[in-house]
Order: C-alpha cells, then structure tokens, then sequence
C-alpha cells in the first residue's frame, strides 16, 4: 500500500477538516455534489477519487485496505460481503470488477425486475459484491 502508506493519514471528518481541504472533484457532477455538501453525514458510504490522484491506483489500495481491514483478526463485526451500490456506469462498474466484486444480479434487467422496478429500466446504479472468504486461507491441518 504505497500511496496510502507513505502519503496518508486518516483523522476525522469535521468542518476543520472540510474547510482546509482543496475543492474535490471526481469527475461526476453528482458525487461531487455529494462530497461537498453531504459527505460529513454519509462519509463511510461513499467513495470517490479526486481526479488529480486519479490513475495511480489510490483506489485499489484503498479497496485492498478495507478488504485486509474485515478479515483481519482483531475485527470483530462478523462481515462476510462488502456489498456496494455503484454508479452504473463503465468508470465505476470496471473499478469494482477490477477489484473483485461480481454483479449481484446476472443482468440489469434482472435486477430492475427484483429491485422493484419495470425490467426495461436503465438502473442508475447496479448492486455488486465481494466475498470476503475468498481472501481467508483455510487453517492447515496437523
């Protein structure tokens, strides 16, 4: 975890926090929106890469730290899937599958159907998920 590692430090998110910090963008008007009004509320819900550090791969370093995070032993919150809500479209779809995560639905149609909308409807965002297991070696045996 280069970037995260060597260039970064978490604190909380408060209005001291918010006002030092430079204007976000990441490329989408909607989640930018969101960063800059919303963010304190909802913070541990969204992701977003500001898209001066965009391309480096921040954001699977990211993903690989929540990952080791819900399957280190100290945690104790019992997570099996990280399940996510992504923007559907191709940016975030590819940064997810990039990462691991499967639709949880084969197709959008299907999963309008299920969701409780008309199975024509363009989604405007589409359910994936990870399994955890896949990242927990089995104990070997004596």
């Amino acid at each position: 975890m280069g970037f995260l590692l060597d260039k970064c430090s978490f604190s909380p998110l408060d209005e001291e926090v918010i006002a030092g910090c430079r204007p976000f963008s990441c490329g989408n008007a909607d989640l930018d929106e969101f960063f800059q009004h919303d963010a304190p509320l909802y913070s541990k819900q969204m992701l977003g890469i500001n898209v001066d550090f965009a391309h480096r791969g921040i954001g699977s370093e990211l993903m690989e730290f929540i990952k080791s995070w819900f399957i280190d032993a100290g945690n104790k919150t019992g997570c099996r899937f990280l399940i996510v809500d992504a923007y559907n479209e191709e940016i975030p779809l590819g940064y997810y599958q990039k990462n691991g995560f499967t639709f949880l639905f084969s197709t959008e149609n299907q999963e309008a159907e299920n969701t409780g909308f008309d199975k024509d409807t363009k989604l405007r965002t589409r359910l994936m998920y990870f399994d955890l297991i896949s990242l927990v070696s089995e104990p070997e045996e004596e």
